[in-house]
């Protein structure tokens, strides 16, 4: 039985797409309000996002948040007014051989990544460049390099997460073929319709999570986390409340407290704060 005490609840967990973003990647200017009320209030709001910090923490500011961020599934926690990562946990080396391997094995395939704060882009000759993802996104990258650039000798860091842009509705392909070629090592998911990534075995939005709820000293019954994924489970499994938006795949909300009647694009969030928090 969900609790509705509106004293019990210091911490909101939020995830970005699907839940505090519309389709237009804008927040509702209500739900912008009812952030910036409870914060001042003293409610912690924590961005919990598949973002990097850099892409993320525009809604920080927009939000007038300066908490904590969890960005890259839960692989990074980071402050995004220092511009500063806390915690990171990168994957394994030969990860990177993975970008060559799918892209010429599915030449329908993008692959975007970040390292050392920085955004790169494989280049994908079979696609316009008007329609890479990047150009229609309006990313700013570092560098864009050839399909087959060796990046494991390039790179002195390896990212803690690689993006592959998929047809949408056809992700479960490339996920097995994914899982396959990494047999368990890393993780791999379905992020947003279109987005295939990898993380590493050893990180969650819910780890990061408890990390965070530790340093404040604030009891897992007395946060909220809302999501609309499956890379969501682990931190509503956290959280005293688990909260999944009405637009939330099915295994989602099997694992959630409250399913809201409204969706990202009408004020999901929103009908969250109002009903366990105000």
């Amino acid at each position: 039985m969900v609790n509705k005490s509106t004293k019990e609840y210091k911490l909101i967990a939020l995830d970005l797409d699907g839940v505090l973003l519309k389709s237009d990647m804008k927040v509702l200017p209500n739900t912008v309000k009812i952030i910036k009320k409870i914060h001042k209030r003293g409610v912690k709001i924590i961005i919990v996002t598949g973002k990097s910090l850099f892409s993320a923490k525009k809604y920080a500011n927009l939000l007038g948040i300066r908490d904590l961020m969890i960005c890259n599934h839960g692989a990074i926690i980071g402050d995004p007014v220092k511009n500063k990562l806390l915690f990171e946990i990168r994957l394994p080396r030969y990860a990177l051989k993975a970008i060559g391997l799918m892209l010429n094995t599915y030449p329908e395939l993008q692959c975007y990544f970040t390292s050392d704060n920085k955004a790169f882009m494989v280049e994908n000759p079979l696609i316009p460049v008007k329609e890479q993802y990047h150009e229609k996104n309006g990313f700013k990258l570092e560098k864009q390099y050839p399909l087959n650039y060796k990046f494991e000798k390039l790179l002195k860091k390896v990212p803690s997460k690689i993006i592959f842009y998929t047809p949408i509705g056809k992700e479960k392909k490339y996920i097995l073929a994914l899982k396959k070629y990494f047999k368990n090592k890393v993780n791999v998911y379905r992020s947003k319709p279109g987005n295939v990534e990898l993380s590493p075995l050893t990180v969650s939005k819910g780890k990061a999570l408890s990390i965070i709820c530790r340093k404040w000293k604030i009891k897992p019954q007395e946060a909220i986390a809302v999501g609309d994924e499956e890379n969501d489970i682990s931190m509503l499994k956290f959280a005293g409340l688990g909260v999944a938006i009405n637009n939330a795949v099915p295994q989602l909300k099997r694992h959630a407290d409250y399913i809201t009647s409204r969706s990202n694009e009408n004020g999901g969030v929103e009908e969250a704060i109002k009903k366990f928090i105000l």
